[in-house]
């Protein structure tokens, strides 16, 4: 059986797919394959995980765990992994005969644009580098009723003050 979302739906867990992959020419398994490293390494900077010197955070996943996640073959693994390093979006650090390899999650400096590669001049204005208050195209609209308005839009919180909710695999 399946259901419409609603405002009130809970949605069951999920990964984050980064935009910058749709147009790489990484494979389907590759993109997934990052996806799910991402997503790890996500859950390990939010327990407190582990880091290097430098600050870098790395994560422990044995290619067999991943050719079970992925139901794919070690050597399709294998492969990704490599194509993931050879785009220069992971770092694999050896430790040693029979231990796990350190992995480190990159991401493209283009990935963090401060505004869309296809802004207007207005769109481009509508993001202050300062972290000035932002008037947001949804503060703009006229309600007919004032209570429904949710206060996460609110106009009169700043934006790192409104109040999302989210689970453990959620992304804000």
């Amino acid at each position: 059986m399946t259901h419409f979302l609603t405002i009130d739906s809970k949605l069951p867990p999920y990964m984050v797919f980064p935009r910058f992959l749709l147009n790489s020419d990484l494979s389907e398994t590759t993109k997934i394959l990052y996806m799910i490293l991402l997503d790890r390494t996500r859950l390990s900077i939010k327990n407190g995980g582990w880091s290097n010197n430098q600050g870098h955070v790395y994560i422990h996943f044995t290619i067999s765990e991943l050719a079970d996640t992925l139901d794919k073959s070690e050597m399709t693994i294998k492969n990704s992994l490599s194509a993931l390093e050879k785009a220069d979006l992971i770092y694999r650090q050896r430790q040693g005969i029979g231990l796990p390899n350190k992995i480190y999650v990159k991401f493209p400096d283009e990935s963090f644009p401060l505004v869309d590669r296809k802004s207007s001049v207005e769109q481009k204005q509508n993001f202050p580098s300062d972290r000035q208050k932002t008037n947001y195209s949804t503060d703009n609209n006229v309600s007919t009723n004032k209570n429904k308005r949710s206060n996460n839009y609110s106009s009169n919180k700043p934006y790192n003050q409104r109040n999302y909710e989210s689970e453990e695999y959620e992304s804000l």
